[in-house]
């Protein structure tokens, strides 16, 4: 005979709404795109600048308008400048900064994308408007990160309360839940998801970095 009462909610449903929450406070915030990672790499950035004063050196000044080296400059200056996708940093700031349920409110009205339901198909963003008192206790919680160093954290710490809440848990039950995971190889979580992306762009990046050095030596 199996036990009565409430079950407890299934760990890979708080890991699923972790993961959905996650993408919403992670653009919302404003981020590098994955694929451009290796370009704000250091190395990556000196190499580049390095070609471009290769390139200023090839070309005659005579066989060029005068200000195309300016121009090409401003071009590599602009694809070396971190990108967002839609981002909402106003936003961002203003849930980060709110005391109030009246305050995490205003933040959503005020976002046109993110945190607006009829943007994008997440209905589910209303839940942040609907539990605005439970996420400012959320931010009372002893493992929030306070510090303004830690503001990439609050990002998974956020995304953690909102899983519980969407679900009807206490938001310091999911953190704490999510929190204690233990992470195998083929764990499913959306930090062990983004550290597997991560490797595998690095190792296309390096695998493509050789195959540029073996053309240039044969040529």
């Amino acid at each position: 005979m199996g036990k009565r009462g409430a079950q407890p909610t299934a760990i890979s449903e708080l890991m699923f709404w972790e993961g959905l929450w996650y993408w919403v406070f992670h653009y919302l915030r404003g981020t590098l795109p994955s694929y451009e990672k290796v370009a704000t790499d250091r190395e990556v950035n000196k190499q580049l600048r390095a070609e471009l004063n290769e390139l200023e050196n090839a070309v005659p000044k005579n066989t060029v308008e005068e200000d195309w080296i300016a121009r090409r400059r401003a071009e590599t200056n602009r694809e070396l400048r971190p990108k967002v996708r839609l981002s909402e940093p106003q936003v961002w700031r203003a849930l980060v900064a709110a005391r109030t349920a009246a305050d995490v409110r205003k933040a959503c009205r005020k976002s046109e994308r993110w945190l607006n339901p009829q943007w994008g198909g997440r209905p589910y963003v209303q839940d942040l408007y609907d539990q605005a008192e439970r996420f400012i206790r959320a931010k009372q919680d002893v493992y929030y990160p306070r510090r303004d160093t830690g503001d990439v954290k609050r990002v998974i710490f956020f995304a953690r309360a909102m899983a519980g809440i969407t679900l009807g848990l206490s938001a310091s039950t999911a953190v704490d839940r999510l929190r204690k995971l233990k992470h195998g190889r083929g764990c499913p979580c959306v930090q062990c998801d983004l550290k597997r992306w991560d490797r595998i762009e690095r190792q296309v990046y390096k695998f493509s970095v050789g195959i540029g050095k073996k053309s240039s030596r044969k040529g």
